[in-house]
């Protein structure tokens, strides 16, 4: 395990357990053994670490969590019984719940999840859609395409995309799941046809965050001549509350491939869409990313609105490419953080909401995933870190499918 600057060099071992003279700034937090090897960590992001445990072999399905933040102890520990040996974890930045969906595309039109809240307490259920996509006209799941699954902080829902051969036209579907009592609301989204999506400037609903009650949809849209996104809100019951339409960044606007990343279904669907420009909406604000080659070099830059016009924030200079760049968006409260390239050869790249914040590059690894905190912490890269609000949460990867107990440094701000 690394040891920061701040710790002795003198240790102590002892009982299997590891002690060292630290000053007040840092402390150690030790979780005990369990049954079997904690085997993967996944930060809930302003919240701690939870830790899974199950048993390796497979034949018992059960998955212990384990909460872990500054406290001395766990915070709680809670069993999910899941239905499959694989779970698909769904979280958003802000949100007081996540879900551990038991299957993305649905089994005789129902899902199954097990809905963990910020408590520990974890409610297993499951949802049958298929009235809900009959009282919406005449569609049916199994003739549509699953686009997403997000969680806002007042529902988990399911994006849809149908297409009538017949007509040529695509209609888009939303499934709005409230968190508290499991209810329900359908919404159509909107409608293409293929003679529509001709125009390049023209494109399908993407969720792009959410705002109290209300999650964001983005579409790219021409209106009155203008390029640009048509933006509509609609509630956790699936009412519209309001459509806007907002200009496209000014530039010279490159394509590129916007590929699903993230705790949510668009990552683990390979879902892809090529993109001018993308939109994100968090805290009540807007911004827009996009590449900008405007200046005879290409640019990756970030937007926000005010006063309905889009001001530069920050600038990252991208080297020169032939083919379209694969870009993965996740929303954090700081700023974008950026999975550029394709696999092994990606680069994580992190943009700030503050101008005063320099774009911060680090190299991608597989767990960078479940740990949205390493796009702000430059320090200990190699470990898990969990920015809290009173400190950081950090933990040594190599602890991970060993027996023994689990050991975390916290260092306080």
């Amino acid at each position: 395990m690394s040891i920061p600057k701040i710790f002795s060099t003198c240790l102590i071992f002892a009982s299997g357990l590891f002690f060292s003279n630290r000053t007040l700034q840092a402390q150690e937090i030790n979780i005990p053994a369990e049954t079997y090897p904690f085997q993967k960590i996944v930060e809930w992001k302003g919240k701690g670490a939870i830790l899974f445990n199950q048993d390796p072999s497979g034949n018992n399905k059960k998955v212990n969590l384990t909460h872990v933040n500054s406290q001395a102890t766990s915070v709680w520990n809670q069993p999910i019984n899941p239905r499959n040996e694989k779970q698909y974890m769904i979280y958003s930045e802000n949100t007081r719940y996540v879900y551990f969906l038991d299957n993305l595309e649905l089994e005789n039109n129902t899902y199954f999840f097990n809905q963990l809240n910020e408590a520990g307490t974890v409610k297993q259920a499951s949802t049958n859609l298929l009235s809900q996509f009959k009282k919406l006209g005449d569609y049916l799941p199994e003739d549509s395409e699953l686009l997403d699954v997000v969680v806002t902080d007042k529902s988990i829902i399911h994006i849809f995309k149908h297409f009538n051969k017949k007509e040529k036209k695509h209609t888009q579907l939303a499934f709005f799941m409230t968190h508290n009592n499991f209810l329900v609301y359908g919404v159509v989204l909107g409608e293409k046809f293929d003679k529509d999506l001709e125009n390049e400037d023209i494109g399908f609903w993407k969720y792009i965050g959410f705002d109290g009650d209300d999650a964001l949809f983005a579409a790219r849209d021409v209106q009155e001549r203008k390029k640009g996104f048509a933006i509509q809100k609609i509630s956790s019951k699936g009412k519209l509350n309001v459509i806007q339409f907002l200009p496209m960044p000014e530039g010279d606007l490159e394509y590129f491939e916007n590929v699903g990343y993230g705790l949510n279904g668009a990552n683990y669907l390979d879902k892809k869409t090529l993109e001018r420009a993308s939109i994100r909406s968090i805290n009540g604000k807007m911004y827009a990313l996009g590449i900008d080659k405007s200046s005879g070099s290409r640019n990756l830059k970030l937007w926000e609105l005010k006063e309905n016009k889009w001001q530069e924030i920050q600038k990252h200079s991208m080297p020169a490419s032939k083919k379209a760049n694969e870009i993965g968006i996740t929303m954090l409260n700081e700023g974008l953080g950026l999975k550029v390239g394709e696999g092994s050869k990606s680069e994580l790249i992190f943009l700030g909401f503050s101008p005063v914040m320099k774009p911060n590059v680090l190299p991608f690894t597989a767990n960078s995933i479940y740990n949205p905190s390493r796009f702000i912490v430059n320090d200990r890269k190699t470990d898990f870190v969990s920015v809290l609000s009173d400190g950081n949460l950090y933990f040594d990867y190599n602890q991970l499918g060993k027996e023994g107990n689990m050991n975390f440094e916290f260092v306080k701000k």
